[in-house]
């Protein structure tokens, strides 16, 4: 089976666990990542060789570091983009622990994990943005926690619909379990 990386997906699911997937924008990424770090090197580069050359031009710290501070300026909503589509997120349930857990990761690097004890969540929703929509956990107490950041991917309902059949299947499992 095939999955379009513009898609929130079930990565794994059986009776004690269930893994959601919010994939990066990888190849976007790495197009904006690309042409920051370019931006960046080349006013290094420039800057090395107006600070090398013996010419008439104005000579001085200004001078050499100029073509590096504007390349930083250029690159930098590059380099931020870039790094901001390469966010996965990863939304874990194991009944065994009876926990719920985001982890999300920039560059496949771990950077936030949340968790959340199974029996206070009661479902999963897609909420509605200006542009985009949000996977959310409504907790018993009435609040609501994102577990899946604003973003146009598709398959949020079925995220949705998948992690509320799984509570649904654990709260009977629980109930078979204490008569």
């Amino acid at each position: 089976m095939m999955i379009a990386m513009t898609q929130i997906y079930v990565a794994h699911q059986n009776a004690g666990n269930l893994v959601v997937v919010a994939p990066p924008y990888n190849s976007l990424a790495g197009l904006f990542l690309g042409a920051g770090l370019v931006c960046w090197v080349a006013g290094a580069v420039l800057s090395l060789v107006l600070n090398g050359k013996e010419s008439a031009m104005p000579r001085g710290f200004l001078w050499g570091v100029f073509p590096l501070l504007i390349a930083l300026v250029i690159g930098a909503p590059f380099v931020y983009v870039g790094f901001l589509m390469a966010r996965a997120t990863n939304v874990a349930i194991n009944a065994d622990q009876n926990n719920l857990k985001v982890q999300q990761s920039l560059l496949s690097v771990p950077f936030e994990t949340r968790e959340y004890a199974l029996n206070t969540v009661q479902k999963a929703v897609v909420g509605m943005g200006n542009s985009c929509v949000s996977l959310r956990a409504v907790m018993n107490d009435g609040a609501s926690e994102q577990l899946i950041r604003c973003t146009d991917l598709t398959g949020y309902n079925e995220a949705a619909d998948a992690i509320n059949e799984f509570l649904q299947s654990h709260r009977e499992r629980l109930a078979q379990s204490s008569r």
